[in-house]
């Protein structure tokens, strides 16, 4: 499950697969069963922290995030989430991958330009 927490202004939220966009909302839960492409997309002096998994991703203004499931992509995998940023800024906690459940996540995120740096 996805879900939306601290929205900020004015947060679009597009299920591209169905080609529907509604105002994303605070505690707005999201369906990453089966195929998905989400594109989220924040306006000025907006923001909005995705919650995947345990993992944190805040968008931050004038950005887009595209968030895919990849099992088509991937067939080792059969639940991989990806990110891919069009424009804008993240910042992201993520969870720690190794042991229990997590071993069947991999995550692939993507962005043209990219300053990462990795603590712990």
């Amino acid at each position: 499950m996805i879900k939306l927490e601290i929205v900020q202004g004015e947060v679009e939220f597009t299920d591209m697969i169905k080609n529907r966009t509604e105002l994303a909302r605070n505690g707005m839960n999201i369906d990453d069963t089966g195929d998905h492409h989400y594109r989220f997309r924040s306006k000025e002096k907006s923001q909005a922290n995705i919650i995947i998994n345990g993992s944190c991703i805040n968008l931050k203004p004038n950005s887009e995030l595209n968030l895919t499931n990849m099992k088509d992509r991937v067939k080792t995998h059969p639940a991989c989430q990806g990110a891919k940023l069009i424009i804008g800024k993240i910042w992201a906690k993520v969870t720690q991958l190794t042991g229990s459940q997590d071993k069947e996540w991999e995550k692939e995120n993507q962005a043209p330009n990219a300053v990462v740096g990795i603590r712990g």
